[in-house]
């Protein structure tokens, strides 16, 4: 029971504090290192005063993006799994609805005609405004290596209450270029009465997500993600960050 007290006296001692840091090693030579960024101080209360400082900060900063790119790329993998396997479902249940149409409709050369037609004549009727027009610009950061991309869609002849949509869709999930190329990432934009149109990203850049703070190189913060719509103009808008 005496001991109590003591071992909590020993949290505010700085060389158990400085001790009981992840980060903190005391080589074969007796220096204090800190392991995260390799750097030695010649006693625990310097470490402390390191530990502290910009330079440690900003190599937590770092650690904590790789080990997120990390995820994301691991998150990314499981939902090309994923599209793959529902890519395969889609493809043999249209091959199995063509031999059907094809069987009921007298020949399967003409069976499949007839579906490949009704679907096009089904896209034709949704898409009765055309394709949208749209800007795209980027500003490239050569010393954070990042590049920031505004995109816009005018929607010009878009009905009242109706609200275009973005997604992005990995190679696989995609049936317009074969054979699916990993290397990309399409980002759809669509909207009721106007055809879908697509935009193509290296797929291993990392993407800002809603929420992401943006930090400037005169130390000011802004949103990384955001997207809005103009009724008025009706004008989508799309903002996001590419990085390393």
């Amino acid at each position: 029971m005496a001991s109590g007290p003591n071992s909590a006296a020993n949290i505010f001692d700085p060389i158990e504090v400085a001790r009981a840091n992840p980060y903190f090693k005391r080589n074969h030579m007796g220096q204090v290192t800190c392991t995260l960024c390799g750097i030695y101080c010649p006693e625990e209360n310097n470490f402390l005063k390191h530990i502290a400082g910009k330079t440690h900060t900003l190599q937590l900063e770092r650690r904590q993006q790789k080990e997120l790119r990390h995820l994301r790329l691991q998150e990314e993998e499981r939902l090309n799994t994923e599209a793959e396997e529902r890519a395969r479902k889609e493809e043999a249940l249209l091959a199995l609805s063509g031999g059907q149409a094809g069987n009921s409709g007298g020949g399967g050369a003409a069976g499949g005609a007839g579906v490949s037609s009704s679907a096009a004549a089904a896209a034709a009727a949704n898409a009765r405004f055309g394709t949208p027009l749209y800007s795209f610009r980027t500003e490239h950061d050569e010393v954070l290596y990042r590049t920031k991309v505004w995109v816009e869609v005018m929607f010009t002849q878009a009905e009242e209450g109706t609200r275009p949509l973005h997604r992005w869709l990995s190679a696989r999930e995609q049936h317009v270029e074969k054979p699916a190329d990993d290397y990309f990432v399409y980002l759809l934009f669509a909207c009721e009465g106007y055809a879908t149109i697509a935009l193509k990203f290296p797929s291993n850049a990392n993407r800002s997500q809603p929420r992401d703070v943006l930090e400037e190189a005169d130390g000011s913060t802004s949103e990384a993600h955001w997207c809005s719509w103009d009724p008025l103009k009706k004008v989508y808008s799309l903002f996001f960050v590419l990085s390393r």
